[in-house]
Parts: C-alpha cells; structure tokens; sequence
C-alpha cells in the first residue's frame, strides 16, 4: 500500500480541515474509510472485512469522520512492510493494547514520542527494578479509543498495524458542525511553534540599512530584537482620548506632559533631549539630522509656554451664547428628578463642538508650535488633512503607519536634507522616513491625544454607534453634576476613600469605574471593571475584576445552557436562540392552519438597577440548574490568521504558522462526569462556538465546588463600589452592569419570577378547530408574547405588571406594543391615562432590531437605510500591504454577518427576502463606496496600480455577490433561493451598486461604466435565454 500524498490526492473526503492540506509540515491525510478501502483494494483486508466494510452503515459513517494524518518524519516503509505481514490479533483486550502502545512511547528515546497526545496524564514509576505505567489523572484521549468502532478496526488490520497507526499517526474526528478533534499524534499545535534555533536564523536573515534601525541606546533597543514590538512599527489605540472627565488646568497634559514637566528646573535644550530620548529609544542616527529634531523639539518646548490656550480654545471651539445665564439656570434645576431635568439633559447634549472646530483648535496650536519649516506648501496641508482624519475617526479606526507617511513629499522636507551618492541613497532615505513616522507618531499618539484630553471629552452616543462626539469640559462637568444627582438618588451612594479600600482589601477586587452614555433626554451609566486588582501591600496583579470572576463566568454559562433547555423561565440569550424557538414556532402555527395571532411587546425599565440582589442570592444558592461540582476544560482552538485567504487557484502549501495561529479557550462542564472533548462539542448547548477548526485538550481539567465559585459573584453584586471623577460611590441597588456575568444573573432573575406567574402559557393544545399555542421570549428586557388565545395575551400583561409591583420594577409603559386593543376600563392599572397612549400595530411589529409580518410572520431585519445611519456604523482600518484583500474582506462582512435565518423557507417568503436583500445591498454599497474611497485614495499616487483601480473595485463586487449567492443557495438550510435565480440576483445585485456609485459618479465615472456594461451584458444573455427557451 502506497500512501497518497495531500498534493497528489487527498481521497474521496473533502472535508479535511484546510489546515491539514495547506500545512507543509502535513504531506498526507486520508479519512479513515479511504485508508481502509485503499487496504481493501491492495488485497490487505480478510474478505469478511472487505463485507463488513460494504456492508456496515454505521461502521462506514464513523470511519468517514475519522482523519488521519502524519507529518514530516514518518517512514512511510514501515507502513508498507506491515502491510504485507500476516495479520495478527492477540486475545488481549484492546485496554491492554493500548496501555501497552502508550507505555512504549513513554520508554522511547525520542521526546517528540513521550510528548504525543497518548501520553498526557500517564508517567513511568521504578519500583524495585521494575517500571510500571502510572496515571496522574483519567485521560480522555485513551477513553476516547475504548470504542466498539475502533476495536473493529483493530480486528480489521491486526494489532501490529493498529498499534504502529496508534503510535505514529495524528488522529482526528470531525464533529457534526465540521471541527476536528485530535486525540492522538503530535500535538498539531506544536507546528505553530518556532525553535529558538529558527528565531536566530530568522533574524539573521533579516537585511538591516546600514543608517537606519541598527541605531541604539543600548543592545536591547537593537531594531532586530525588537521587530515584532508593537512600539516600533504600529500606531497605539485611540482609545485613550474617550471619557476622561478631569479638565483642570493642574492634571495631564499641564503636569504630566514632557513638553511642560520641569519647565523651572530644566532648559529647553535638556527637555529636548529628553523628549528625543523619549521619542527615538536610541542615540545614532546621523548628527545633522538628529540636531534638526532636537531643534524642532526645542522650537515646541520654547513656544508652547507662550501659546494662549484659553484664548484659541474659545476661538475654535466656542461655549453656547449666553453660556453663563444658562449655566446657573441649569444648575438651579440640579435637585429636580430625572423626567423633569429631561429637557436640560437635551440641551446639553446637543452642545457638541463639530469636528472641524477640534481640528481648527489642534492646526493652530501646530502652527504656532512647530517651527515654519517642519512642513511647507503641499506638506502642511497634508499634515492638516491627517490631523482632521484623525479626530473624524469612529471610536475603534486607527491611522496606519502607511497612511500616516503616505501623501507627504519627504524630499522637499528641508530639515531631513542631505548630501550623499546615489550608491548609498536609499540608506539615507530611509533613515528619514524612519526618523519622520516616529516624530509624526508621537505628535498623534502623543501631543494630540494629550490636547484632546485635557479641553475634551469624547465619547460615543446611544443608537450612534462607533461614532465619536466631542464636548467641552465645561459643558461635560454640568452633566456629570446632573447625572450623579440622580444617581445618588437611585442606585449609588457616596462614600469616603477609606470604606472603598477597606472593602478592597478584604475581598480583593478592585473598583469599578462609570461612565456616561448621551441619550435623548437622559443619559445611560456604563460601569466598567478592568482596573488591575492592587493587593494590601500595594503590589498591582494582572487580574481585574472580570478576570478573578471568569471561572465563575464559565459556571454561569452553565446555568444559561440549562434555562434554555429544561426549561426555566422564558429567557433567551442571543439571535441563535431567537430563532431557534421562532422557527419551531412557525412550524407548530403551519400546522394548526394559520390561525389568528395576538402580538405584546414590553420591555423592562432599568433592568439590571431593578434586580433585586438579596432575592438573587437565595435563588441562586437553591436552584437546582446548577450542579455541586464543576470542572473548568482548557482547549487549544486552530484559527486563521487575519488577512489570510488561501487562493484555490495559485495555492501553494507553507507553514502551518503562515496560516494560522493558536487561541486559547476555557469552559465548565457540569457535575463528575469526565466526557471526551468530541463529545462536549456534540453538545447542542456547549459554549465553545467552535465550527470548522481543530482542537486539542492536553491540559489536567480543574475540578471546583460550586459554592468556591457563586461567593465571589455574591459578594459583588451585594457590596460593588466605583470610581466617578475621583470620588467613590457604594451601589445601593441591583447589580453591576458591566461585569461579565451581569446578564446572566439578571436573566436568571426574572426568569425566576416568570416561572411562577407564566407557566400556564406553557400549556398547548394542537387541536386544528381550536388550537392554544404560545411563543414567549425575554431577550435582557425585550419581551415578545405570539399567542393564538387573546386571553393569554391579556393574562400576560396583567400577570407581568403584577410580578413587577410585587417585586419593585417597572415596565416602560410607551413601549407596551399589541395588535388588539386593551379595555379602556383596565388602563389606569396598566399604568396609561388614556386610550390614546395605547401603541397599537398594524401589519408588523418590530422587536430586537426584527420586523415580523402579523399575518405570515415572515421575518425582516431593522437596516438604518439613512446614510449618516449606515456609516456610523463603519470602522474602515484600511490595511495598506494588502489594500485588495481588506477591500474584499469588507464588502463580505457587510453582506454575509449575521444573514442565515432570513433567507429560510421555514420562517420567511420570497417577499420579505427580497426586501432584506435590498436593504443588505444599500447598506453594503454605501460602506463599500466608502471604503473605495479610502482605497482609491491610498494609490492615488501609484502610476502603476492606479489606472487598474476602477477594475479591481468591479472584480471585488462580482467576486463576492458570486460567493454571497452560493453561499444563500449551498450553505442555508432550506434556502428560499435556488441555482435558476443566479442571473435575475447578479443583475438586481449589479443595480443596488450602480445606484449608490453613481452618487459620486466624479470619483467612480468608470466603476459605473463597468458595471453598467456588465448589467447590459447579463441583460442580452437572459433575453437569449429566453428565445431559446421559447424556440424549444
């Protein structure tokens, strides 16, 4: 038998995961049933075996499922020679057989055999001269082979043969959701890695200028130990310019700041040298030069102590009119309650400084700054147009390295001049772009991220999405009065620095810190739990609060699974679920003969501030969701490197770490029971969310009582204390927000109280003449009740309000939403004064961001078809060394996120497809344009590539609508598409984007045409077609 190299053939399965066939360090995978028919073929197998083999489904099935690989290093001749041996079969159990297989791997010689997957859990012990086989801990990858199927298997080919594939092969099984599970061989992992020997030769390699980036301080800041530093080549987050509330002239950027720190004990020489220090990391790089940046820094230093920031902060970026009189107005309502302060809460929200006045006030603190000659002509209004980028980005975009240098004629830059042949040119060229993108680094990351927070706040709005606005702290400071009244009235009171430290000391968490959120009228406070825990003696950990609370987390996660599936209250916990319970509803509904449907809406008031923690802590000490024990399963998951798209076409196989990289996932499993891995994720309701990739498990399970791991969350959610502008507060009621186990406790909650007053809507009857079923789903706080009994419907409401008195929350009545209308009698209970304050719906009704048509309950997402709507959402991040790759990646994200259940027969029709096809089209093409714009823009300059742009725009949308299609018709379930739409799709498709490019047709001219040509085109062959069709 001659074994098939993955180049060459790959047998009949083509399901074997990329990784396997892309790897050089992989020349051969087979499924387990071609390897066996293969055998079969060569004459290798006893004749019952070759009927076995035609003959077993279930048997077939499981080898089907079964890959094997091997790597680099095997002998493919020992295979052979087994082959053609006698088959052998010993009367040994096959416990015994593999005991004694895992005992001679670890008695080898070789490491790489005693580190194989067999191994984990098991050691050698000498005792008395004689070696025996330990294990330290029940192995899952030995239980895993104690299977019917894989002692036939060993029958088939003889215990020599089973033993060599045991001990030298990597052995997978493929879920049912296509991951592949190993649990024998090498650990596929270890290909990630990279020797120490390979890392030298690697940096040996590397080619350095003789000018540029050998220049150190010191042998550690050499370039070459230090490439994969993010401090050398990448930008740093903009994330530090949001929420900073402190605006007083004595803090940031007047204090801290190099440019400012020292001014009455150091030069203005010195602070530069310290400030180039600060910048470079190291000394050598040419004189002339390096005294041209000392200049410039000490041009700054000099300058900066003159500059009027009060004045051209009031300039650019100016208070309301009347500022004052409105100030102390405001201030006079500041005792009101929330409701009557909303119309002040409005007004201050709407003073938002534009982004172009930001801009304004940064360009003259520069200009008057920088020296005259730092940029000139076309370089300073360069540098002004990267400075208005940067402030217009949304709140996750960053300006790239390439982006940051590109557009700038550094030539002509006078203080970067200098005299050399042309042999060594591009040394020096180098060196100053080098010497540029750090300068033009640290006045981004550095002074204007400093400028922006010490005269701004900046943060994003409610519905706004990634968009950033900017306030003065003036403005800011009055909301902050406003909010923390209220809050001090609701849910937070304030406390002395000592009671937080106290209580920090003892139960080891540190203070969350709040944040405000713009709404309309009001404003919505975010806490946030990722300051670094600091232990009595001041030491500072690495673990924050969320993470000290993640293996609690984990056991949550558990309680979520099980509500879901028993089960307990109504609660679901993402759009999976949603749909999943709205599919089996339809079908019910299908099948009673579409009857009548009575639709509610409600939606909880300040859910997590409404919980009621001393009732959540009994519930949860008595639930029985929640098992004794627990234990945590650690899991090496294979994912795709980013920006990485293996080309069918021009593939080329390369290392495993080319590829992919490693990503490490936790979760808890329920109970003592010790499952394999391939059968935790056979699990409907397993947390992995692991599709198509490759796992391992080769770490000892952590076992934890459940009482270890419920205290901590106790604690709390019972005593929570936070930060706001540097004074601390107590939470008096409901839980913390924004800890990562929050929305599992609140929905535990109230489901807790549903399951005493709903469970009647649990009763169904499939009676045809007169049918009672019932969908009810709580997402967080967004009720949705479907009935076909309009008592239910009622009941329902009456119930809940019930529940909400008795337990001290509220419902947002303006958002209580039926298709019939309530009894006037009953509306002053309902909490309404009016028969018109009822929202009654008609046609359809919208819940989670999901339209649903009464009358057929076809299903439509909620699209913001507005531009400004559409591109609040976008965060570009254009990559610049492979601009085309990011182009087509984005165009797919907007059209392929988050689609599936839309296009299903069995919850939608054609109609309502049709219209999210639209919508997904507008929205898509005007994010597309956007990004277009960006890649056009980033190769304006680039002769070569730029008359081939318009082409590669139109290949991209073609490319992708092509694999948008295929993906509707091969990949969904029960598609409402089918291979004969494929034309009359390209041609709309084409339309949609024809459309929206023709809004800037100056700057697209010819992606229309191409597309318009293209449309034509499809449009004469579909004509074609028909005649045919009608001369046949």
């Amino acid at each position: 038998m001659n074994p098939s190299f993955a180049g060459k053939d790959n047998g009949s399965n083509h399901e074997i995961h990329s990784a396997l066939k892309t790897s050089e360090e992989i020349p051969w995978c087979k499924s387990l049933l071609d390897f066996l028919k293969e055998m079969a073929e060569n004459n290798h197998l006893e004749e019952k075996w070759n009927n076995f083999l035609k003959s077993d489904k279930i048997f077939n099935k499981f080898a089907s499922n079964i890959i094997l690989a091997f790597d680099n290093n095997y002998n493919v001749q020992e295979l052979k020679d087994i082959s053609f041996r006698e088959k052998r079969r010993s009367s040994e159990q096959l416990d015994e057989l593999i005991k004694k297989c895992i005992q001679s791997l670890l008695e080898s010689s070789k490491d790489s055999d005693r580190k194989k997957l067999q191994c984990f859990g098991y050691q050698l012990t000498r005792h008395r001269g004689e070696t025996t086989m330990k294990a330290l801990n029940l192995s899952t990858q030995k239980q895993y082979f104690l299977r019917k199927e894989w002692n036939d298997v060993r029958l088939m080919i003889g215990d020599e043969l089973f033993c060599h594939i045991y001990k030298n092969y990597l052995i997978f099984e493929r879920t049912s959701e296509g991951s592949l599970v190993q649990f024998a061989g090498k650990n596929i992992f270890e290909f990630l890695g990279v020797s120490k020997y390979q890392a030298a030769m690697d940096k040996s390699n590397l080619k350095v200028s003789k000018c540029c980036k050998y220049n150190i301080k010191n042998k550690d800041d050499h370039y070459i130990n230090n490439i994969n530093d993010v401090m050398w080549n990448n930008m740093k987050s903009r994330t530090r310019i949001f929420y900073c509330t402190q605006y007083n002239r004595n803090t940031q950027f007047f204090k801290k700041h190099l440019l400012m720190k020292d001014h009455n004990t150091l030069s203005a020489v010195d602070r530069a040298e310290k400030l180039f220090q600060d910048i470079f990391r190291f000394n050598r790089i040419r004189k002339d030069l390096k005294t041209n940046v000392v200049n410039i820094l000490t041009h700054m230093v000099e300058k900066i102590k003159k500059f009027r920031f009060s004045y051209y902060l009031s300039k650019s970026c100016p208070l309301p009119e009347n500022w004052v009189e409105r100030k102390k107005v405001i201030l006079s309502h500041l005792n009101d309650d929330r409701q009557a302060k909303a119309k002040y809460y409005e007004e201050l929200f709407s003073y938002t400084i534009e982004n172009k006045c930001v801009t304004q006030f940064l360009n003259e603190f520069f200009y008057h700054t920088l020296p005259k000659d730092f940029m000139t002509g076309k370089n300073r209004k360069s540098f002004q147009s990267k400075i208005k980028k940067y402030v217009g980005l949304n709140k996750h975009e960053l300006i790239h390295k390439n982006l940051l240098l590109g557009k700038l004629d550094i030539k002509s830059i006078k203080w970067l001049g200098f005299k050399t042949s042309k042999k060594n040119y591009h040394y020096f060229d180098k060196e100053n772009r080098f010497v540029l993108w750090r300068i033009l680094r640290w006045i981004f990351e550095d002074v204007v991220v400093s400028l922006i927070r010490c005269f701004f706040y900046v943060t994003e709005q409610q519905k706004s999405y990634s968009e950033t606005y900017y306030y003065r702290k003036n403005i800011w400071d009055i909301v902050m009065k406003y909010s923390i009244a209220d809050l001090n009235r609701e849910t937070l009171e304030e406390v002395p620095k000592e009671d937080m430290v106290k209580w920090k000391n003892e139960l080891r968490f540190a203070p969350g810190k709040l944040r405000l959120i713009p709404k309309k009228t009001t404003f919505r406070p975010i806490m946030t739990f990722n300051k670094k825990i600091v232990d009595p003696e001041g030491k500072t950990s690495k673990m924050t609060t969320n993470t000290k609370l993640s293996y609690s987390h984990l056991m949550l996660k558990t309680l979520k699974n099980r509500m879901f599936k028993d089960p307990f209250g109504f609660a679901v916990f993402n759009y999976d679920d949603v749909m999943r319970k709205y599919e089996e509803f339809v079908l019910k509904w299908r099948q009673v003969d579409r009857p009548k449907l009575y639709f509610v809406t409600m939606d909880i008031e300040k859910c997590y501030d409404s919980v009621d923690r001393e009732k959540l802590s009994q519930f949860l000490g008595t639930t029985q969701l929640l098992s004794p024990n627990f234990q945590i399963i650690k899991v090496q998951i294979l994912k795709r490197n980013n920006n990485i798209v293996i080309d069918s076409q021009n593939f080329k196989k390369k290392k495993m770490r080319d590829y992919f990289r490693k990503k490490w996932q936790k979760i808890a499993l329920e109970g003592d029971q010790y499952p394999s891995l391939f059968n935790v994720l056979e699990n409907d309701q397993n947390e992995l969310n692991a599709k198509k990739t490759l796992l391992v498990e080769n770490q000892k399970r952590d076992p934890y009582k459940k009482k270890a791991l419920l205290d901590p969350v106790i604690k709390i959610c019972r005593h929570n204390y936070i930060e706001f502008n540097r004074k601390y507060y107590k939470q008096t009621k409901g839980i913390p927000q924004g800890l990562c186990v929050s929305s599992i406790l609140s929905s535990f909650y109230y489901a807790s109280l549903e399951e005493n007053a709903l469970g009647y809507l649990r009763k169904e009857s499939m009676d045809a003449n007169d049918p009672n079923i019932t969908l009810l789903m709580r997402l967080t706080d967004d009720y949705l009740l479907i009935t076909t009994k309009e008592n239910n419907a009622i009941l329902f409401i009456e119930k809940l309000i019930n529940v909400s008195r008795q337990n001290k929350f509220k419902f947002n009545m303006k958002k209580l939403q039926t298709n019939f209308p309530l009894d006037p009698s009953k509306l002053n209970k309902y909490g309404m004064a009016s028969v018109e304050d009822q929202n009654i719906a008609h046609d359809y009704i919208d819940w989670i961001g999901i339209s649903i048509d009464m009358s057929t309950l076809a299903l439509m997402p909620n699209i913001n078809l507005r531009r400004k709507g559409i591109l609040c959402t976008l965060n570009m991040n254009m990559q610049t060394k492979k601009a085309s790759m990011w182009l087509k990646r984005k165009l797919k994200s907007f059209l392929m996120n988050n689609i599936t259940r839309y296009f299903r027969k069995t919850i939608t029709n054609r109609e309502f497809s049709n219209k999210t096809l639209n919508k997904l089209y507008i929205a898509g093409a005007y994010k597309y344009m956007q990004c277009c714009i960006e890649y056009k823009d980033h190769f304006k300059t680039n002769t070569e590539i730029h008359p081939q742009l318009d082409k590669i725009i139109c290949a991209i949308i073609y490319s992708v609508t092509r694999a948008f299609f295929k993906y509707l018709v091969c990949n969904i379930k029960d598609s409402i598409y089918d291979r004969e739409h494929s034309r009359d799709f390209s041609i709309a498709t084409l339309r949609h984007f024809i459309e929206i490019f023709s809004l800037k047709k100056n700057h697209f001219s010819g992606v229309v045409k191409i597309l318009v040509a293209k449309e034509q085109k499809m449009l004469e062959e579909k004509d074609n077609a028909c005649m045919t069709a009608i001369e046949n």
